[in-house]
């Protein structure tokens, strides 16, 4: 289950967008390949057909970067 607080990982083959807000109306920030291990900071928030979570993530500088993704394409716990 999905839940703040909790790791995720990404699913989604073709990768997945991360945007600045919960929904498809907001810039996307970056594409997280499949695999990619989030840490869920915020959510969920429901817009357009999805569930949005705020998620935390390492970028390749070694620092942290945050967004929102839609829960259809995590799956619960890493790896």
């Amino acid at each position: 289950m999905l839940q703040v607080g909790a790791e995720a990982t990404v699913n989604a083959e073709s990768g997945l967008r991360v945007r600045s807000g919960p929904g498809t109306s907001f810039d996307p920030v970056t594409t997280l390949a499949a695999g990619t291990i989030v840490k869920i900071i915020d959510g969920p928030q429901r817009a357009d057909t999805y569930n949005w979570w705020k998620i935390q993530f390492e970028v390749e500088d070694g620092g942290q970067n945050q967004g929102w993704v839609a829960g259809d394409f995590l799956d619960p716990g890493a790896g």
